[in-house]
């Protein structure tokens, strides 16, 4: 489908990341404008008000690098390192309620950041010299500070150090190192919780990281390409080799993180592959005939079986300037009316 009518304004500049909250949705371009548009009531939308938006706001801000969102707030890094925030941090002091315009966090020493993610209810940066802050709800102990107290106010996690990348879920999240050792906190399976960071192993060096905000679920790429998955579906909370090309096929009919064109440099560790047409892989395998044992048939799988909690594939592809974004209908119909309202608007 093509943008509605309304979003052509985006042709200007491409589109280089985008992001959703439960009901919204932030964009930003290549000369580091973020446009929001979406449900309004917690102030997600950063234009002071509360009213909902169906066509895009230019939200008041410095030139802006990266963004990230959740269930009703956003974060923003802009290009000094220094970030902002808007709308409703549920469940923390009155500092992260109901801001409806945007508001610079202030660190310790004003060090500056270099990556941000948002939780459901909890959201992470890390500085430049690789230090973790982090604050919010703590109900599963995703903030890693060893309990499960809330905190209002961004605090280190004096327990990891060297750290390159974080990326927040709902009650977890997921730290990349330097030297490509990944660990967990939080609600990593069914039963499974981590107070303090936890590593987890793998032979090979990872070298990207996938989480999503809404999913306890996480996706790792290693060194040599393979594509590993677990989270709270899983019972033993353990990594699981994939047959995937790559990490965003994880979330695929599901929720989505932000996304950034191939070109885009987001820095190691972060999915940096766009979207892809989902494609049928063939295999063949030699299968046994009870007469002659020399046939050969083809058996078709899809690609990711392991995946069997996942429904389909993305069916919605949004047209920019330099190609395209895929997005999942049914999962954008049923969470908004705004978004849906976009999708009937749009169809082709």
């Amino acid at each position: 489908m093509d943008l509605p009518n309304g979003i052509k304004l985006f042709n200007l500049f491409p589109c280089t990341a985008l992001a959703t909250g439960n009901e919204h949705v932030v964009l930003l371009n290549s000369i580091g404008d973020v446009y929001t548009w979406g449900n309004n009531d917690q102030g997600q939308l950063g234009d002071g008000l509360s009213f909902p938006r169906i066509q895009p706001y230019l939200v008041k801000l410095p030139q802006i690098v990266r963004i990230s969102c959740a269930q009703n707030y956003t974060l923003a890094l802009d290009y000094k390192n220094e970030v902002w925030f808007w709308g409703r941090l549920n469940y923390v002091s009155e500092k992260f309620q109901g801001h409806r315009v945007p508001k610079r966090i202030s660190l310790p020493g004003s060090i500056g950041v270099s990556q941000i993610s948002c939780g459901s209810t909890f959201a992470s940066i890390v500085t430049v010299d690789n230090r973790v802050f982090i604050w919010g709800q703590n109900l599963c102990g995703q903030l890693g500070l060893g309990h499960k107290n809330p905190v209002d106010e961004p605090r280190e996690m004096s327990g990891l150090k060297g750290v390159s990348g974080v990326l927040s879920a709902t009650n977890s999240a997921l730290f990349l190192t330097k030297d490509g050792r990944v660990y967990v906190t939080g609600r990593t399976g069914q039963t499974i919780y981590h107070t303090n960071p936890k590593e987890v192993k793998f032979n090979k060096k990872i070298v990207q990281i996938g989480a999503s905000w809404k999913l306890d679920q996480f996706g790792v790429k290693t060194e040599n390409g393979e594509i590993h998955r677990w989270g709270f579906h899983d019972k033993t909370g353990l990594p699981q080799l994939t047959d995937f090309e790559n990490i965003v096929q994880i979330f695929s009919n599901g929720c989505t993180p932000t996304v950034y064109p191939d070109n885009y440099n987001y820095g190691d560790g972060f999915i940096v592959s766009k979207l892809k047409s989902e494609t049928k892989s063939t295999k063949t395998e030699q299968v046994i005939n009870k007469n002659s044992k020399e046939k050969t048939a083809t058996k078709k799988e899809n690609v990711g079986s392991t995946r069997s909690y996942i429904d389909g594939w993305s069916d919605v592809k949004v047209r920019l300037t330099d190609g395209y974004f895929a997005a999942h209908s049914k999962i954008l119909r049923e969470s908004s009316m705004y978004f849906a309202i976009m999708l009937d608007c749009g169809a082709n």
